[in-house]
């Protein structure tokens, strides 16, 4: 059956798909398989999944466990339990500690700590984070500047909207990724998201992170098309594109979504299945509110 024809019918079934028991324990029992037996990266993304839709489970207790000297993965396990936290006093220890590894210069997971710390809502205004966010440049350049727009601050928020414009994809996707976070934006970076996302080559492999990023800033009467845009994602995008269009469809709860999410908690891809569990779970949950 072709996706066009999916998107027909479940358009016509509407609001009566609910999300059932048994699609509900699935997508949790896919979350907390993935929790227990993921490598690294795959179970951080399950852990916050769980997180993320109300079932904290084990998380704290497992990612206690997992090793906190692995560069690269430390800073996703501070990251889960960061999130984890019992207090504010809790989770600011993690935070701490992710920002110690970005104002390291020999730290060889900088990146890593920067989009964290992006991820968290954490800011800071440290000399060595200002000298990055002026002299870097790609990816890295992205994220730390996302660290100085956390602040709210409206010529750090431009910053790292300029970078929209960069030459380079990766880069550019990175900084509509950061700004997929943001709970609101300022009209010149919603300008500036609309232009990349126009211009962004049907090609790119960072094309899914500009349109879901544009998808949540999106008005009612824009996000149709963007929303099948992202939903071709789940049939055809490798496992980072399917899973970003499942984190952005997770966010505008529309239970149209649900029985074309569905199939791909069949997909071979650990990590892919995880997304939409993920996504159907946040759906069900915004359903409720």
């Amino acid at each position: 059956m072709s996706l066009v024809l999916i998107i027909s019918l479940s358009c016509a079934a509407g609001a009566e798909i609910p999300v059932s028991q048994e699609l509900h324990h699935r997508c949790l029992s896919e979350l907390r398989d993935t929790l227990e037996k993921g490598e690294e990266f795959i179970k951080v993304h399950a852990a916050e999944s769980l997180l993320w839709t109300g079932h904290p489970d084990q998380v704290r207790e497992v990612f206690f466990n997992e090793p906190q000297e692995v560069p690269k993965y430390r800073i996703g396990v501070w990251r889960v339990l960061a999130q984890a936290a019992l207090n504010a006093a809790e989770r600011r220890e993690y935070e701490d500690r992710i920002l110690a590894v970005l104002l390291d210069p020999k730290a060889p997971d900088r990146l890593h700590a920067a989009e964290t710390l992006g991820k968290l809502g954490v800011t800071s205004r440290d000399p060595e984070v200002l000298r990055l966010a002026k002299e870097e440049t790609g990816p890295f350049q992205a994220m730390v500047r996302w660290v100085l727009a956390n602040s709210g601050n409206e010529q750090d928020e431009a910053a790292l909207a300029e970078l929209l414009a960069s030459p380079d994809a990766y880069t550019r996707g990175c900084a509509a990724y950061a700004l997929r976070f943001f709970k609101t934006m300022r009209p010149a970076t919603a300008e500036k998201l609309n232009a990349a996302a126009d211009k962004e080559p049907a090609d790119s492999a960072w094309r899914t992170h500009v349109l879901s990023a544009r998808y949540l800033h999106a008005n009612a009467a824009g996000r149709p098309a963007l929303r099948n845009a992202l939903l071709g994602y789940l049939a055809s995008g490798d496992t980072g594109q399917k899973r970003e269009a499942c984190a952005a469809l997770g966010r505008v709860p529309n239970p149209e979504d649900i029985p074309l999410l569905t199939p791909l908690l069949d997909d071979p891809d650990r990590d892919a299945r995880a997304g939409a569990a993920e996504a159907v779970l946040l759906i069900e949950r915004g359903l409720k509110k």
